[in-house]
């Protein structure tokens, strides 16, 4: 069975997390994915574009790109379950916060510090954001490269999935469970 361009836009109702306003034609949700597929990463950026703004057959593009259909479709299928995410939404609606880069926050490190160093939680945050929201990296695999606990940094994409819900803008909200300041 092979994957035609139709297939790729009924791909467009297929999320549970479905965040587009209901009634829109499939022409306005197809621009609302392209408009949010800009914060991708290239690779992922341009299977989207080429499915739906040039209009490719899947077929065609894992032709291209030496890839099995299936692998193309469900690649595709994942980043479209990433673009219409709440998490994603915010995040992007909250660029200047969650996508600039943690480096311009502090000042240069020491070549002698450690790659386990303590990180900021504002820092973790934008990287859950950038790493795993937008770029749809395993959030192990995160933890494992910035030398943090796993349980940490699932806390904060809790934190984040919660601010993503109630729409605040708050990158470094108390987590679940956790009193703000003052509180007795």
């Amino acid at each position: 069975m092979t994957l035609s361009q139709t297939d790729s836009f009924s791909i467009l109702s297929q999320s549970e997390h479905d965040v587009e306003p209901r009634g829109c034609t499939p022409r306005e949700q197809i621009e609302t994915l392209v408009a949010r597929a800009r914060f991708l990463p290239p690779d992922d950026r341009l299977l989207v574009q080429a499915i739906y703004v040039h209009g490719t057959a899947i077929c065609d593009f894992a032709a291209l790109t030496d890839r099995c259909p299936r692998s193309v479709s469900r690649r595709l299928q994942s980043i479209l379950h990433r673009i219409r995410s709440p998490e994603y939404v915010y995040v992007t609606a909250h660029a200047s916060e969650y996508l600039r880069d943690p480096r311009e926050d502090r000042p240069a490190a020491p070549a002698t510090e450690s790659p386990r160093r303590a990180r900021s939680a504002s820092e973790l945050v934008r990287r859950i954001a950038r790493d795993c929201i937008i770029e749809g990296k395993p959030l192990r695999q995160l933890a494992r490269e910035l030398g943090v606990s796993y349980f940490s940094l699932r806390q904060r994409r809790i934190a984040l999935r919660a601010l993503a819900d109630a729409g605040m803008t708050s990158p470094t909200a108390p987590r679940a469970g956790q009193r703000g300041r003052g509180a007795a």
